[in-house]
């Protein structure tokens, strides 16, 4: 995936960019496990908070309804 597109990206660095560092040299770098990179492209900044709410609302929807 490329950043230098026009279309707004979240990426998790410790799955993309940093994958080949170990969890003490992330770390180091201040590279967390929940870590996010928001790059943002040049949709309308309405379509993207509805898109960030929506997105976020699941992600609470889905961590609620988590069982072990």
């Amino acid at each position: 995936m490329s950043l230098a597109g026009v279309e707004s990206t979240i990426l998790s660095p410790t799955q993309t960019s940093h994958a080949l560092l170990s969890a003490e040299e992330r770390e180091n770098q201040g590279i967390a496990d929940g870590l996010l990179r928001f790059s943002v492209g040049i949709e309308e900044k309405e379509d993207l908070i509805a898109d960030l709410k929506q997105a976020l609302e699941k992600v609470v929807k889905d961590s609620l309804n988590f069982s072990i």
